[in-house]
């Protein structure tokens, strides 16, 4: 399935190009959600929040925040 991670920054003043990050991987279907959710947390740059994670399978998308 396809992953769409979203990462949002803390800073308030921050400029608009720098609002969010976001990274796509295509990962195993059976892969669980509180897995993807520990590599987004490892993930995240400094500075950031983790927003929301978007699993896109062949019948459904999944949306976690």
């Amino acid at each position: 399935m396809k992953v769409k991670v979203t990462w949002k920054n803390k800073n308030p003043f921050a400029d608009l190009e720098h609002l969010s990050r976001s990274s796509v991987a295509e990962v195993p279907d059976e892969t669980p959600i509180e897995e993807l959710k520990q590599y987004a947390i490892e993930a995240t740059p400094e500075g950031y929040f983790l927003k929301s994670i978007v699993c896109e399978k062949p019948d459904a998308i999944y949306h976690y925040e």
